[in-house]
């Protein structure tokens, strides 16, 4: 799944210090990079079905303990680690 946000794009992907996350691309080399990590370190979140809403990005992920969420994130995060929207992300 893809999400469009201006000439960005979100989507999930997986790198070698990541597991499956969600990463943006202005469509160059340069320009992509991680946006934002539901679960630290290898594990990997399945972030899927990207919305962006305002000036948020919408997403589902998978985290270990609490299963599949919907996340709100805001565009002009910088990549971290983020806490579960059950305890206030």
């Amino acid at each position: 799944m893809l999400g469009l946000a201006g000439d960005n794009l979100f989507f999930g992907a997986t790198d070698t210090g990541h597991g499956d996350e969600v990463w943006i691309t202005d469509g160059t080399e340069a320009g992509t990079r991680l946006f934002c990590e539901v679960v630290p370190g290898t594990g990997g979140s399945a972030p899927a079905a990207f919305t962006l809403v305002g000036e948020r990005l919408l997403f589902s992920a998978q985290n270990y303990a609490y299963g599949r969420e919907l996340w709100s994130v805001p565009l002009d995060i910088r990549a971290r680690a983020l806490r579960s929207p059950r305890r206030g992300a």
